[in-house]
């Protein structure tokens, strides 16, 4: 295999993630111009008579080419674990490597002036002095020859490919193939595998972006956005969710973890135009396992916001609003608000118009006090007694239970005025004052009144005759009442399961509140008596670090309660079951477990043999990564759900036993795996969907609806 047009699969392999990256300037190979992908070695101790490098020699008189190295460029460092060997001559030739002194090879060639060959399997030796070094030698009845020099760095692709042969897969190389900063996106690797059996290549492309919203802005702009590629979702296993797109035929999946876009598809290598197998599983599964998929699957109306719901619908929003500040400059209002809502389809609405937020209701001033455009509108200064004027009370809502009085008169004195509140068990007449002309406006003055509403009617009586007026206020004078919070203090969160109890009868909202970059969130909770409101945030663009959080209750009223602050410790990514292994002697099971989590809480299973079957737990904790154990089970025949948990909540699951070689997911009326189902006592395999290999099936939640997808 070693004489493969590598370069030819680079282009190809272009082709196909053209449109996922937006005709970035990538080039199909080691990018030749780009000083992000190859640099110059530090510490330079190999020194070479550089009369030699990119220099050729002549031997015999009828020797007239000469060769012009194309590439690699001498006494640099590449992050790639091949080579491609480029040389130009003059006349046509006939050219052969050496690579560290071994035998000449022949190279590959067009026209027989363009000369190249690919090594591949080079090892890292960055932390030699020594690098590696061809020689070129092109015979065109003399012999000319050439020289130059390079370093191999795999810790970066050490660090993101999986650099082994796949289950009938022959891994042959990758590298870095792009870096810079597009929307957010960092560096590209790929990495190529090939199935002898099925005459295919498979590329593995994985982009580092700087951060999770942008990997999600990506998603949505060029895969979910792209009219010319069908899009659905699938669900690979118990906890992962895979895109599959294509055009006709052709298929790809791509998914993304944390800061990472992952895309994998297969191809023929001779094809022009490229013609793309099936996906191939099995690397699939392995690189799913390293970057556990963060794609949500549910339906529109859970809560949850899919980039694409089992529906096949993208949803922007899920029975939730926003709202942001805007510009407002009417009456005596200043700021304002606008609010959007999501609709039933799960999409935003339009914005609302901008609504003033310090209104207040309108009276009798020569103010525009409810800011919107009219003063002292609605008859507000023409009373049943022309000269009865109540400033106040006069707004809606009162934060206190001491209440102004301020009402005038006129300029001749009332035998008196009184007011009624038909809120109270008992209502009757309060006297306010006699023979006066006016109540709380040379001298304040104060009433008190009890949490809740109240309907005043305020009467004047002069002589025989009586006028009344009606005034109405609520009165909210208690602050929230916070009696719990979680998670508790310095304990370890994945964004899930923020929880605050509380007393408020007239909640307005709540807000969760950390204490970096101004990152809150927003809610509308329910009013009561030791009520909880919960949370699920993404914290995504925060793992690894410890941030201090904080709860915020508003009341109608403006009260404000906010919770005492606590740190917690953020882990968003899942455990890596590295390696799982088990043997089966009758009703006993050894168990072997290879896992990468570094907050380890536990694993556990469920016997789903067992006549009442639950969770047992068969580690907790871990020695060098390892955990190996014995159980004994009550059936010779395995049937487990394993799940592999950390401190914050986030873990992985198998299904090992029935339908084993694809995990399961419960959908509520069946548990659905590629191609096949368990309907509770065996595998039944989907019409259409009997190659398990190469099909791949749709499963919406609603009704265990499974269509097969070529």
């Amino acid at each position: 295999m070693d004489n493969i047009d590598f370069k030819r699969i680079f282009v190809y392999s272009f082709l196909l993630i053209l449109f996922l990256s937006l005709a970035y300037a990538k080039n199909s190979t080691i990018n030749h111009d780009s000083k992000e992908i190859f640099k110059q070695k530090d510490n330079l101790k190999f020194i070479k008579d550089n009369s030699s490098i990119y220099m050729s020699s002549s031997i015999g008189v009828t020797a007239s080419s000469e060769i012009e190295i194309v590439w690699p460029e001498p006494g640099y460092y590449y992050v790639a674990d091949y080579m491609q060997l480029e040389l130009n001559t003059n006349n046509p030739s006939v050219c052969s490597y050496s690579l560290d002194g071994s035998a000449f090879e022949t190279m590959e060639e067009t026209g027989g002036t363009s000369h190249y060959h690919t090594v591949f399997h080079l090892s890292d030796n960055m932390n030699s002095d020594l690098p590696y070094v061809v020689d070129f030698k092109c015979i065109d009845g003399g012999e000319s020859t050439a020289e130059t020099y390079f370093w191999i760095n795999t810790t970066d692709i050490d660090k993101y490919f999986i650099r082994h042969n796949i289950e009938g897969w022959e891994y042959h190389g990758s590298d870095l193939s792009w870096s810079g900063n597009e929307e957010g996106e960092l560096e590209d690797y790929r990495g190529y595998y090939y199935s002898q059996e099925k005459d295919l290549y498979a590329v593995a492309l994985v982009s580092i972006f700087d951060n999770e919203n942008s990997v999600k802005f990506f998603l949505d702009k060029y895969v979910l956005n792209d009219s010319l590629y069908a899009i659905n979702n699938s669900v690979i296993d118990a906890n992962n969710v895979v895109y599959i797109f294509g055009n006709g035929s052709a298929q790809s999946i791509v998914w993304n973890s944390g800061n990472k876009f992952i895309w994998i598809s297969s191809f023929k290598n001779e094809s022009v135009p490229i013609i793309l197998g099936d996906v191939p599983l099995e690397i699939i599964s392995l690189y799913l396992n390293k970057y556990p998929s963060q794609l949500r699957y549910g339906v529109c109306g859970d809560g949850k916001v899919d980039i694409m719901n089992l529906e096949g619908k993208k949803e922007e929003c899920d029975s939730n609003y926003e709202v942001k500040s805007c510009s407002f400059n009417l009456g005596v209002c200043t700021t304002g608000q606008s609010k959007r809502e999501c609709s039933s389809g799960c999409m935003w609405e339009d914005w609302s118009q901008c609504r003033a937020i310090n209104s207040s209701n309108e009276i009798c001033n020569n103010l525009d006090d409810d800011c919107d455009g009219e003063t002292d509108e609605g008859n507000i200064c023409i009373n049943e007694n022309p000269d009865l004027i109540i400033y106040s009370p006069n707004i809606t809502i009162y934060n206190n239970t001491k209440v102004q009085f301020n009402i005038t008169l006129g300029n001749n004195s009332i035998n008196e005025l009184s007011y009624i509140d038909w809120s109270e068990n008992k209502p009757k007449f309060n006297v306010l004052c006699k023979n006066c002309n006016e109540y709380g406006l040379s001298k304040k003055k104060i009433k008190t009144f009890k949490d809740g509403e109240h309907n005043l009617t305020i009467k004047t009586v002069r002589d025989s005759q009586k006028m009344e007026r009606n005034v109405s206020f609520f009165v909210d004078s208690k602050k929230p009442q916070i009696s719990k919070i979680e998670p508790k203090q310095n304990y370890f969160s994945n964004g899930s399961g923020f929880l605050v109890k509380y007393t408020e009868d007239n909640v307005e909202n709540i807000s969760l509140n950390f204490n970096v970059d101004n990152v809150s969130f927003t809610k509308e909770c329910n009013s009561g008596k030791n009520k909880e409101c919960l949370f699920n945030v993404d914290l995504g663009n925060f793992d690894g670090e410890e941030l201090e959080y904080w709860f915020g209750i508003l009341d109608i009223a403006g009260n404000i309660a906010e919770s005492k602050k606590l740190k917690i410790k953020v882990d968003t990514t899942a455990p890596v079951i590295n390696q799982f292994n088990y043997t089966m002697v009758g009703k006993n099971v050894l168990f072997m477990f290879n896992i990468t989590e570094k907050n380890f809480e536990k694993i556990s299973y469920i016997d789903w043999n067992d006549k009442n079957p639950k969770e047992k737990t068969l580690c907790s904790k871990l020695k060098n990564g390892m955990c190996i154990i014995r159980k004994t089970l009550n059936s010779g025949e395995l049937n487990l759900t394993i799940s592999v948990l950390d401190e914050a909540g986030n873990f992985v699951k198998k299904r090992i036993g029935v339908c084993e070689w694809r995990p399961t997911e419960n959908y509520g009326l069946c548990d659905a795996v590629l191609g096949y189902y368990y309907n509770g006592q065996s595998c039944v395999a989907l019409s259409g969907c009997i190659n398990q290999d190469n099909k791949i099936p749709f499963i919406s939640q609603n009704e265990c609806n499974i269509k097969c997808l070529s």
